[in-house]
C-alpha cells in the first residue's frame, strides 16, 4: 500500500501494454465510487449525478484515466482498498501526479540537458572543422 502516491492517474492499460476492457471502465469505476464526497460538501437538491472529488475521469497524455486522490482513505478505508485493489488486480498501470512547481522543475531540467546537448554538437562540429 506504500507505493502509491497521495495523487495519480490510473491507465486504462496493463503493465504489460494491453488496452484495459470494457472501454467504459474509467466511468464505472468513477460511478462506484461518486458517493464519496467530502464531508463539508454542500448538498445539491437538484438531484445530479456526478463523480467524486477523490476519483475523477478524465483525459491525460490522450488516453482515458482516472486521476485518484489518496484522500478517499480519510473518508472511507474500504473505498481506498478497493481503488487499490482494482489496480493491483487488473495490474494496471499507473503514474503519479505531478503538481505544477514539480512540472516545472523537470520542464527546466529537459531543457537545460538540450541546451547542454545542443551545445556539445556545436562544439564537436567546430573540432571536425
Amino acid at each position: 500500500m506504500e507505493k502509491y502516491p497521495y495523487q495519480f492517474y490510473i491507465f486504462g492499460k496493463t503493465l504489460q501494454g494491453n488496452k484495459f476492457r470494457p472501454s467504459d471502465w474509467a466511468e464505472r469505476f468513477c460511478g462506484v465510487l461518486s458517493q464519496y464526497q467530502p464531508k463539508n460538501l454542500k448538498k445539491n437538491n437538484n438531484r445530479q449525478i456526478g463523480y467524486s472529488p477523490y476519483a475523477q475521469p478524465q483525459n491525460y497524455k490522450g488516453e482515458k484515466v482516472v486521476l485518484v486522490n489518496k484522500d478517499i482513505e480519510k473518508i472511507e478505508p474500504l473505498a481506498w482498498k478497493f481503488v487499490i485493489s482494482f489496480v493491483d488486480d487488473n495490474k494496471l498501470a499507473f503514474e503519479e501526479k505531478l503538481s505544477n512547481d514539480q512540472n516545472q522543475e523537470i520542464q527546466k531540467k529537459i531543457i537545460k540537458k538540450q541546451r547542454k546537448s545542443s551545445a556539445e554538437e556545436k562544439l564537436k562540429k567546430l573540432e571536425t572543422i
